[in-house]
């Protein structure tokens, strides 16, 4: 049983195939039941063996039902426990983004006002070729999108994981 994937359609197939399959054959015990206590009550409840035999079909039919939920309240675990798994993975791939962009923008910040400074000092110096250069390194950082390197979350968590990652934008 793998339990740190699942897919949505998967665990309701599974559950919808299990479920049909035993309320068939809850319908089949029922039916069985039913037409006991029928021969029963047309004999009047007078004849011991029918009686007796409506009395065994009801007690295999209370097993079955307090198997069948006992059934069920252990299937109603697992699923309980593959969704605690899957919103544990969802909450950490979450976290590792939230990371990633936190750490991206704050370079990336520090970088615009680095260049911010490298442009109020041609402006301060008439310096047109330090501005120039600036300007387009302004232009060219942000036309870069911090969520394209995202493609990968795998690259992205191993590097966030990594102290000795060093981080260019």
């Amino acid at each position: 049983m793998q339990t740190d994937k699942i897919v949505e359609g998967e665990l309701v197939d599974e559950v919808e195939e299990t479920s049909e399959h035993e309320a068939g054959s809850f319908e089949h015990s029922m039916q069985k039941l039913s037409g006991v206590l029928v021969d029963a009550a047309l004999d009047g409840f007078k004849n011991p063996e029918t009686v007796a035999k409506a009395l065994g079909v009801l007690a295999e039919v209370a097993v079955g039902t307090v198997h069948f939920v006992s059934e069920q309240e252990t299937k109603r675990e697992e699923i309980r426990a593959k969704r605690d798994i899957a919103i544990e993975k969802i909450n950490r791939t979450s976290e590792l983004i939230r990371a990633y962009l936190d750490k991206t923008f704050d370079e990336r910040k520090d970088i615009f006002n680095k260049q911010f400074e490298v442009v109020d000092e041609a402006l301060r110096t008439s310096n047109t070729q330090m501005l120039s250069l600036g300007l387009n390194s302004i232009n060219q950082l942000a036309a870069q999108s911090p969520f394209k390197n995202l493609a990968d979350i795998n690259q992205v968590q191993a590097a966030l994981m990594d102290e000795n990652t060093e981080w260019d934008i």
